[in-house]
């Protein structure tokens, strides 16, 4: 124990006061004043009493010399306890005086929704903040943070402890990863403005490696003396607790062949974010809030899974969630990132009229032969229904249950049906028009002219082509042929085709009818070939599109049907005709990103509605978007104010924040500066300042025994 005490040395909260030992002096003063010198004079009669009473003379001297040692200590003790004397170990790290400029700052990201079935940490910080605030001496100015993703707020300390209190009560959790090192430097900032020299920040967290980040360093207080380092103590809501979580990071989604038409698949990547095995977590699919399929995942800690999820949709915009439906951890966990939500547009069954302008018996010389092929329920999985007949039969066809008509190098059409075809594509239908060597020029421009995106200019032969007479593979490269040089990409049916314009460019095209490219027309060019000729054209016709497209969909004047991009691009084409790909699938946003909401013309956004069906404040550029779920869109145009269900989108939260993983306080400390820069604290009593042992209340209790004993020894005396 003793060694403990000369290992120990003496630090002062308030060494100004130790000027008060001066008062010493007075019982000195006393001691002296009442020492009187008296004359002395001969009296025989006294001198037998005066030898008797020496001795006794001798004792009060010592007594009145001890008082006034002992009133002497008094008041060096008295002062000494003023001045508030600590016993810290030699070389400890100490914090600086109770008294200082104090900033509280609060963790609110989404790892801080974590609960153990009690409360949440959030709730728990809050909690410490309040006791923290409550614990400070009433000469502390004090300000507080909320680090919720945003740009971090932060006023002056000041004396108003309600104010501060008020803000971490009314602090709320984000949904946003977030970032404690802008908020630390923002707290060291506002420090700056206090008059108060000792500085400090106390970082209520959960100690996450994600919240903590690479940018963690110290903060710097400006003075006029120049920066200084304040004392920075985080304090560990969680206790010390390693966090469990599982969470639903990624979502992919894909055509099911297997499960014919409208089929998907949903790829879900679990991740265990904890440091325990998660084993038998049930893993649901969720459609319109109906469970429609399930499964089960085990998890290693640290470790991602992949799981995939079936079901055969309606058609239509469907709101689908993928979801665990524990997070393996009992009560404990983050429930806010155990689903992801997306919207699936799933094209609806298409009903397609294939009008064969060249039909022949042998079947790979029939104009028809590779659209059927392409667009046959083995392909599309049913998903597209063709009916096939002759130009003789088209003025006898009823369009009424028809979504798309192709016409295959047709001759130039009737009066009669043109009008018809007309009608149909006005009121919303699609026509896709391929040529061939019965299409004349002429004759389309005249009785066919409102049923082309341009009017036609003539016949190009870049070369002659090969022989289509079923004699080898027909992929034979015939030198001058035309390529496929442009590809409009964002065009909703051609994003799918993987390569984009390398995807066709093996194509060889030999022969290809040229629109006019000088005549007024809203038509765009879908695909151009590599002499600038349009080879894919489209046109809005009322509520429908026409797509005019210059060669041949068998082998006759090219070779593209025989090539792997002619099957998808022709089913993409016939379903966005049909309007199966108005509704174009959007990416998840995630939280804290601003959604644009483009409007059409002559309509007007009337309000954004969040997860929780209360409206969204808008702001320039878009919609906030604050929190994970489905937002539905309302406008007002012609028709009214109402839902449009294609513009709703989807949140989600950032894969980062649900990795739980936490530092060490030696990390902490090496990232703050090396050893002694901060320290963690496991509560508001651990974080409050520890300079050393209190010796002054022993001080206060010495001053007291003094004046009792002092009391007790005059009467006795």
């Amino acid at each position: 124990m003793m060694g403990g005490i000369l290992g120990a040395a003496l630090a002062w909260a308030n060494p100004a006061l130790l000027w008060g030992g001066l008062l010493v002096l007075v019982p000195v003063a006393v001691h002296l004043l009442s020492k009187r010198r008296v004359q002395r004079r001969p009296f025989a009669a006294l001198g037998l009493l005066l030898g008797v009473r020496r001795q006794e003379v001798r004792h009060v001297r010592l007594r009145d010399l001890l008082l006034m040692l002992l009133r002497v200590a008094l008041v060096l003790a008295l002062a000494v306890a003023v001045a508030r004397p600590l016993l810290r170990p030699q070389g400890a790290v100490t914090a600086g005086p109770s008294v200082a400029a104090t900033v509280l700052v609060l963790d609110a990201s989404l790892s801080m929704q974590w609960s153990d079935g009690e409360a949440s940490l959030l709730e728990r910080a809050r909690q410490e903040g309040q006791r923290l605030l409550e614990g400070l001496p009433v000469q502390s100015p004090s300000g507080v943070v909320v680090c919720d993703g945003g740009t971090p707020q932060v006023e002056a300390p000041s004396f108003d402890r309600a104010a501060a209190g008020r803000l971490l009560r009314e602090a709320r959790g984000s949904w946003r990863k977030v970032d404690l090192a802008p908020c630390l430097a923002a707290a060291g900032r506002a420090l700056g403005e206090s008059v108060v020299p000792a500085k400090r920040i106390y970082v209520l967290t959960d100690l996450t490696e994600t919240a903590l980040g690479e940018g963690l360093s110290a903060p710097q207080v400006p003075t006029p003396q120049g920066d200084v380092t304040p004392e920075v103590v985080f304090v560990d809501v969680a206790a010390g607790r390693a966090l469990a979580n599982l969470a639903v990071v990624e979502l992919q989604v894909t055509p099911s062949a297997a499960l014919g038409a409208r089929g998907y698949e949903v790829a879900a990547v679990v991740q265990n974010g904890g440091t325990t095995e998660a084993r038998g977590v049930p893993l649901v699919l969720r459609v319109a809030g109906r469970v429609v399929s399930r499964s089960y995942v085990d998890v290693a800690s640290g470790e991602r899974v992949r799981k995939v999820l079936s079901h055969r949709f309606e058609p239509g915009l469907q709101q689908v969630e993928v979801a665990l439906e524990s997070d393996g951890a009992g009560a404990a966990g983050l429930r806010a990132d155990d689903g992801r939500t997306f919207l699936l547009p799933v094209p609806r069954d298409v009903r397609a009229l294939i009008v064969n302008g060249a039909p022949s018996a042998v079947r790979y010389l029939d104009e028809a032969f590779f659209v059927e092929t392409a667009l046959g329920p083995e392909r599309t999985g049913g998903r597209v229904t063709t009916r096939f007949v002759d130009p003789e039969a088209l003025a006898t066809q009823s369009l009424d249950e028809v979504d798309v008509v192709v016409l295959l190098n047709l001759p130039p059409p009737a009066v009669e049906w043109a009008a018809s075809l007309r009608a149909f594509v006005e009121r919303g239908g699609g026509l896709l028009v391929a040529a061939g060597d019965q299409m004349d020029p002429d004759g389309w421009n005249g009785t066919g002219a409102a049923l082309l995106p341009r009017p036609l200019h003539l016949l190009r032969t870049a070369v002659e082509p090969p022989p289509a007479d079923g004699s080898g593979d027909g992929l034979t490269d015939v030198a001058g042929a035309a390529r496929v040089a442009g590809v409009r990409q964002d065009h909703p049916a051609l994003r799918a085709l993987e390569g984009g314009s390398e995807a066709l460019s093996s194509a060889r095209f030999y022969r290809y009818l040229l629109p006019q490219t000088d005549a007024a027309s809203d038509a765009v060019a879908l695909v151009t070939l590599d002499d600038g000729t349009p080879l894919l054209t489209e046109a809005q016709r009322g509520r429908g599109r026409v797509v005019f497209y210059g060669s041949t969909v068998d082998r006759d004047w090219t070779d593209w049907p025989l090539r792997p991009s002619f099957l998808p691009l022709l089913q993409q084409l016939v379903t966005y005709l049909a309007g199966g790909l108005d509704e174009r699938p959007t990416e998840p946003v995630k939280i804290g990103e601003i959604r644009p909401v483009p409007m059409a013309e002559g309509a007007r956004l009337v309000e954004v509605r969040g997860p929780d069906g209360r409206p969204v404040r808008l702001v320039e550029g878009g919609v906030p978007v604050e929190q994970p779920g489905l937002y539905r869109v309302w406008v007002e145009d012609a028709q009214g104010s109402h839902e449009v269900p294609a513009m709703a989108f989807a949140a989600v939260t950032d894969a980062r924040e649900s990795d739980l993983k936490r530092v060490s306080p030696d990390w902490i400390e090496n990232r703050m500066g090396g050893e002694g820069a901060a320290r963690v604290a496991g509560g508001a009593d651990d974080a409050a300042p520890r300079n050393g042992t209190p010796v002054w209340p022993w001080l206060l209790l010495t001053v007291v025994a003094v004046f009792v004993a002092e009391g007790l020894w005059l009467r006795r005396a």
